[in-house]
């Protein structure tokens, strides 16, 4: 396992693993791991604190093994590339290893069952030992074998790389390799997806309510989304076709969620009573409907759904017949629901609005709300790590009345939800933009397009991309083609290499955005694969690796 996994499995990418494969590739190299110990406890410990022991493996393939092994996930190489380095491979290594002549013997596993022959045996089924430097014959037929084992180590790992790449001729090689290489970038589309552009927008009669922040969701390859004249549709995400709607308000509003077949929504009848409803993800027909608090917004947490009651006295749970499954008093304070790495919590401050004083992290559970920690006035939730609620600390709480301000923060806060401790992670300078978390990376997006990041676990600087596209969505990050995505609100798409934020592409503006573009905030999503983006009250959708396909 990675560090990464070990200390935050919830967040792990691709990179971790590249890390495993190498922690495999020293096995089959030398017959024992790199952080092996004598107990799974300092194992994990020596996994995420220690330096990995590669004495014995072959020069050949330290370069891999040490970049595989990187405690960093950023700094991995691509599987791509270690594809590459494992055809480079000599056929032979006749220098041994540099770090020691033989601190293990270079010795194949033995499959359990298989039959066994000792050590230095001339004829055996290739469990013998193999120094750096023997005879030309034994040492390539062991290192044959070697490489057979590198090869079952990768098909293990799921990757799409055949034995003849690592045994055959360059021509067998080179097809492949190319093979692999399509395999390993073909995009999942929902089926018969093609490129689509829609309008969410439709007549509506009596006074609407708009939320100004249309939005999707997606469940399957199906989309649920708000938008103008209507509270939900349900979209396919393959066409773009509409399949069924419902509701005339409020429009202008996401769903708040879709899970185990429900999609739950807002309701405003009237200025004075606001719903959550729940819907049946197939036909749109209603389940239950619950009043619920005219301020404060409804989520789904890990047990329910989380909300706050009509009458602001108490938060509430929901199940998903509708059931009430517990109550929790709320305080004479203002306080908000928040599920944080999907644990109900209440964010609490003595002032009247959020921010004016400091916030009180409490749990929530059925009749109690325990504090946990105080933070700092003006403290920003980003959501959890490994558990641990994560929260930004302003370099500054001053007040500013001024929409085009945007907060400087100076220092992640983590806190361990058992004790209670707060630990302050310093920023290396105060970044400012919108704060989204993702994949362990909390991005900063200015509204000049400037895009900053930084690592959720030490608050390390990443890269810093000045993309001169202003109103940029909250990112979305494609594992599987290290790409981050933003839209803008006329329909612009933006994509970055999420290791070093390079552009990798770009798109020009939709052609008809809608009359709202200028008031709604642009959104981007993945079904599947197919990139999902939303500028005003329009939903369009296109292929994650180019704009060789415009939406039409």
């Amino acid at each position: 396992m990675s560090p990464e996994q070990l200390a935050s499995p919830r967040d792990v990418t691709p990179a971790s693993d590249v890390f495993s494969l190498g922690s495999l590739l020293v096995f089959a190299a030398v017959g024992m791991g790199p952080f092996d110990a004598d107990s799974p406890y300092i194992t994990g410990y020596q996994v995420v604190f220690g330096t990995p022991d590669l004495d014995g493996v072959p020069e050949a393939l330290l370069e891999i093994v040490e970049g595989c092994l990187d405690k960093d996930p950023a700094a991995r190489p691509e599987l791509a590339e270690v594809h590459r380095m494992l055809r480079a491979l000599p056929e032979s290594d006749t220098t041994g290893s540099p770090r020691t002549q033989s601190a293990h013997p270079w010795v194949l596993p033995v499959p359990p069952g298989a039959a066994t022959t000792s050590r230095g045996s001339a004829t055996g089924t290739g469990a013998g030992t193999a120094t750096g430097a023997g005879s030309g014959t034994g040492t390539r037929r062991r290192t044959r074998r070697l490489l057979i084992g590198l090869g079952a180590v990768l098909a293990v790992a799921g990757l799409a790389v055949g034995l003849g790449v690592f045994v055959s001729g360059p021509a067998t090689t080179t097809a492949s390799g190319t093979a692999a290489r399509a395999t390993a970038r073909a995009a999942a589309l929902p089926a018969g997806w093609r490129p689509w552009q829609r309008h969410l927008r439709y007549d509506t009669k009596g006074v609407p309510l708009d939320y100004d922040s249309p939005g999707c969701v997606p469940e399957g390859t199906a989309l649920f989304c708000g938008g103008s004249g209507f509270t939900v549709a349900r979209v396919d995400a393959a066409s773009g076709r509409t399949v069924w709607r419902t509701g005339t308000r409020p429009q202008g509003a996401p769903p708040i969620g879709v899970r185990g077949g429900l999609v739950y929504m807002y309701e405003d009848p009237d200025d004075s009573i606001r719903r959550v409803v729940a819907l049946d993800a197939a036909t749109g027909h209603r389940r239950w409907q619950r009043d619920i608090s005219k301020s404060e917004e409804a989520m789904l947490y890990d047990g329910g759904l989380l909300t706050l009651s009509s009458s602001d006295s108490s938060f509430v749970a929901y199940g998903p017949s509708g059931k009430e499954l517990w109550r929790a008093p709320s305080l004479d304070e203002y306080c908000t629901p928040s599920a944080l790495g999907g644990a109900p919590y209440a964010l609490c401050s003595k002032g009247n609005e959020p921010g004016q004083a400091p916030v009180e992290l409490m749990k929530l559970g059925p009749g109690s709300l325990t504090e946990t920690a105080t933070l700092p006035e003006k403290a920003m939730a980003l959501g959890a790590v490994g558990g641990q609620p994560l929260f930004l600390a302003p370099q500054t709480a001053k007040e500013v009345y001024d929409g085009a301000y945007e907060r400087p923060y100076n220092a992640l806060l983590r806190v361990a939800p058992e004790t209670g401790q707060v630990t302050r992670i310093p920023l290396a300078r105060p970044l400012t933009g919108a704060p989204t978390l993702v994949g362990g990376v909390v991005y900063f997006v200015r509204s000049d397009g400037l895009v900053s990041t930084v690592s959720a676990d030490s608050g390390r600087e990443l890269w810093q991309k000045v993309t001169d596209m202003e109103s940029l969505s909250e990112p979305a990050v494609s594992a599987t083609y290290r790409r981050v995505y933003f839209a803008n609100r006329f329909g612009r798409l933006l994509a970055l290499d999420s290791r070093t934020g390079a552009e990798a592409w770009r798109t020009s503006a939709l052609d008809d955005p809608g009359v709202e573009a200028q008031n709604y905030s642009p959104h981007v999503l993945f079904v599947k694969d197919a990139i999902v983006a939303m500028a005003g009250d329009t939903v369009f959708s296109r292929r994650p690796d180019g704009p060789a396909d415009r939406p039409g």
